[in-house]
């Protein structure tokens, strides 16, 4: 819901982030690529799920770290809740 919003916001770095997280999501549901890393093929459900997780985790440590970017955007205070 944060990455939507963020989407929303027009952030350059933060849409790429979320075409990351759109991935996973399609790693849930298509359950046969992962393209976080854009190069790993993985099979089996459990896998595919754990490689959506990744992204995810990744998309976090990329919002934790775009604090200052965010603020000189005035978008930190407005998506930060």
């Amino acid at each position: 819901m944060i990455v939507g919003r963020l989407w929303e916001g027009g952030s350059g770095a933060v849409a790429g982030g979320s075409r990351v997280v759109a991935g996973g999501s399609r790693v849930v549901a298509g359950g046969s690529r992962v393209v976080a890393g854009g190069s790993r093929v993985v099979r089996g459900g459990s896998r595919v799920l754990a490689g959506g997780s990744v992204c995810f985790r990744t998309q976090l440590q990329l919002f934790a770290g775009l604090g200052p970017f965010l603020d000189s955007f005035g978008l930190e205070r407005r998506y930060s809740s």
